[in-house]
């Protein structure tokens, strides 16, 4: 992450927590078995923590970690 990120809650640092995958739409899974997975839409999630007030955030996965050329 290239810059710390403060919590909008309490002014605390934000941690990186992990990246959360969420599964999305029909689930074809349960007419195709595995195959059927990989037709299911998914997410990925960064997930960041604020230790201090329990305050969780959600950004697209990897934006925090880009370095863009602006």
């Amino acid at each position: 992450m290239g810059k710390a990120l403060l919590c909008l809650r309490c002014g605390s640092s934000m941690t990186v927590v992990g990246t959360k995958r969420f599964d999305e739409g029909t689930d074809w899974s349960s007419w195709l078995g595995e195959w059927g997975k990989l037709l299911n839409r998914k997410e990925e999630l960064d997930m960041l923590g604020c230790t201090h007030c329990g305050k969780v955030e959600f950004y697209f996965h990897k934006v925090l970690t880009n370095d863009s050329n602006k």
